[in-house]
Order: C-alpha cells, then structure tokens, then sequence
C-alpha cells in the first residue's frame, strides 16, 4: 500500500497514514491526523511510500484531514498560547525551585498543553501542573525526554566535524557502553568520546557488532597461546588487519611478533576469549 509519512518533535520515528484517495498530498503540507488518540496538525515528510501490509503490527489509520484555514487559524492562537505558557512554566519552576528545565511548550488542536523538559533525576512536578492547569485552563501534561533527544531536536556539529549522528534519521540508536570504546581501543578520555549531548557518542555502536565477531575468533588479551616461534602471551589485538601481537621468549630475550588467527592456538587450560569477553560486564554509562 502507499502511505504518507509525518514525523513529531522529539521523535525520530516515522508514522505513517493512509492518505484519502480524493485527495492530493506533497511534502510540507499541513495535515490533520490522530496521534497518541488526539487530534494533531503536522506537516508531511514523506509522500507515495510503498510498504507491507502485512509487516504492520497494527492497522494503518487514515488522515483525517488536509488542514483547513481554521485549523491553521486555531494553531496560531495555540502557538501564541503556547508561549505565554512556557514564560509562566519557567517563572514557576524558578519559584518552586525545582530542579528541572523547561525546553518548550506545545498545545494541540484539542487543546492539551505538553511541556518538555529536561533533568537529572526523578521530579515531583504534581504542584507545577496544578498551577499550570489553573492558569492555562487546560489539560497539561510534563514528558521528560533525554539529552540526545534534545540535540536530535536543535542540530549541532560533532567533533568530527559533521552534523550530529542523530540528527541525520537515525532511529534505533541502541544503548551505548564504555566497553565500545574499550573493545575498539580507543581512548577513554571523556572529552573525546562523548558528542555534544554530554552522552557517549553514537557513533561508537556503528563498528561495535564487527568487532565483536571479529574477537570472538581471538584469543584474548593475556592469554597464553602456541605459535610456530614457541609459547608466548597476546599482548595486543589488531582487530582491523586481523593479527594477533605475541610476546615471546628467545635466546636474544623478549620479542614481539605478530600471528593470523589462524596461525596460533590456545594453551589446554587457558581460559579462551569467547569466554573471557562473555564474562566481562559492560559498564553502561546511558
């Protein structure tokens, strides 16, 4: 079936609609759909999409409507609404001295306020939403979302110098560990490793899969092995030119020497890397 696609704040997913047939659609157009069982005016990011049926876990609802005049004419009343709200938000958040931080404000075409915010640890913001009822008159509702959410939002430049990973449609950023980094030898200096979010970079989960596999067919780092030069102990891996660094023992002293996978085994009784690295934890830093 072809289906329209539209995307919410703080929200990288794509939902998807049915369009009407009578009707017309092009990108940036101002829709009405049901969303989260309330009614939203957004705009299209995709049109004419090709999907499978039969892949959907739920069926698929139809746009309710091409937004009319009114629609846009009741928005820009919300949006002005809006932003009284979110002055009055952050005088009281500044009053009660709670520890949170207010982002923006939003009032749907069924008049919900939602409010985003950021902060540390759990808030009890029940005396912030009584306030806000009573001067908004409306249903209010506090979604705290993450730092990453809030750069996938606003945009920035990585240290790379290219825009943020998460600003670029990425949807299923798995969570990321220090172990990554470990894994792939890189430095764990925090500043280097952590993106404009203050969070672990995205970017160490792209190559975290190869690496993995590629470990598991290497003994690890101490372990002691059999070569063609003698027994000796891995000292290093290279994971990307697939070779195995031994430090060995000769008549000339201590020597460093580098194997294939292929070309080294094992000592009987020595704990192999498949074991080692299952029974080390991640230390999950999200």
């Amino acid at each position: 079936m072809k289906v329209i696609g539209v995307r919410f704040k703080y929200n990288p997913k794509m939902f998807y609609y049915l369009p009407k047939k009578e009707e017309k659609y092009f990108i940036g157009q101002d829709i009405v759909v049901i969303h989260n069982n309330e009614t939203v005016l957004t705009k299209i990011t995709v049109v004419d999409k090709e999907i499978d049926e039969k892949q959907l876990d739920s069926p698929i609802e139809e746009v309710v409507r091409i937004a009319t005049t009114e629609d846009l004419n009741k928005m820009q009343q919300n949006e002005k609404k809006a932003r009284e709200g979110l002055k009055l938000a952050k005088e009281k958040v500044e009053f009660l001295n709670l520890p949170i931080k207010i982002l923006d404000c939003e009032i749907s075409l069924c008049g919900r306020a939602l409010f985003h915010f950021t902060a540390d640890d759990r808030v009890d913001f029940r005396e912030l939403v009584h306030i806000l009822a009573t001067a908004m008159h409306c249903r209010i509702e506090l979604r705290q979302i993450s730092q990453r959410e809030v750069v996938r939002q606003m945009g920035g430049i990585g240290n790379c110098g290219r825009a943020c990973c998460c600003t670029q449609g990425i949807v299923n950023v798995q969570k990321i560990s220090i172990k990554m980094a470990k894994k792939q030898g890189i430095s764990l200096n925090m500043a280097k490793i952590s993106g404009v979010c203050g969070k672990l970079k995205c970017c160490l989960s792209y190559e975290h899969e190869f690496y993995t596999q590629a470990m598991q067919n290497m003994p690890a780092i101490g372990t002691k092995v059999k070569t063609s030069d003698g027994e000796g102990s891995v000292v290093a891996l290279n994971i990307l030119k697939n070779l195995i660094s031994v430090k060995l023992q000769n008549s000339n002293g201590t020597v460093f020497k580098n194997f294939a996978p292929d070309a080294v085994s094992v000592v009987e009784g020595a704990k192999s890397a498949k074991n080692m690295h299952k029974n080390n934890i991640d230390t999950n830093l999200e």
